[in-house]
């Protein structure tokens, strides 16, 4: 496991040493399951310093996704350990949680401008001797007038930051809420998939 950590970490450090060029969108990719543990169990130990957070998640490690390269920034999903058909349909009533996203070097969209990092919550997780400042948001649920469900995106406050449709998309995913995420050119935009019967775009914004 040592040898793939290491040449994961040294496949980063080449990545930042290059001249940074426009980007054509790529998708960012699936990081190796050994280091995508480790980030979850640092983000997990991270979400302990929020006192007063927004959502209650419990985060179920196997279903959690990590990506990224240093370069073009990273996506961690925490799953919450309950996304399920019959949760969902108590979003009629409360916000029902998906999970914590954490983003490096990725800013949220809203309205069309970049919303502060200091409204989300600030982790820092080190691998390796190397450290990424990331900052954390917590995902839900609500369906709203006329049965419409949105994705909401909270960061410190009890107030969504973000809001977005989350449209009927049928896939065949086999975790309860899957991502992928494309970058490039300081752009992005993350999809979640949500119990293989429901998507959501976010717009994102690559930062330096």
């Amino acid at each position: 496991m040592r040898k793939i950590i290491i040449g994961f970490v040294v496949g980063l450090v080449v990545s930042l040493s290059a001249v940074r060029t426009a980007h054509a969108q790529q998708d960012l990719e699936v990081v190796p399951e050994e280091i995508a543990q480790q980030v979850i169990a640092l983000s997990v130990e991270e979400l302990k310093k929020v006192t007063d957070a927004p959502l209650k998640v419990e985060v179920d490690a196997r279903q959690s996704t990590v990506l990224g390269t240093v370069e073009m920034g990273g996506v961690a999903f925490l799953t919450h350990k309950n996304v399920t058909e019959d949760a969902l349909k108590k979003s009629d009533k409360e916000v029902v949680p998906l999970g914590v996203l954490g983003l490096y070097r990725l800013a949220l969209v809203a309205d069309k401008k970049t919303v502060p990092a200091d409204k989300l919550c600030p982790g820092t997780i080190v691998i390796e001797g190397m450290t990424f400042e990331v900052s954390f948001c917590f995902v839900g649920v609500k369906t709203e007038q006329e049965g419409k469900r949105q994705l909401m995106i909270y960061g410190k406050d009890k107030e969504p930051l973000v809001k977005v449709p989350l449209n009927e998309f049928e896939t065949k995913v086999d975790r309860s809420v899957s991502i992928e995420c494309r970058v490039g050119g300081g752009e992005g935009t993350l999809t979640l998939n949500v119990i293989k019967k429901f998507q959501a775009i976010v717009p994102l914004k690559q930062a330096s």
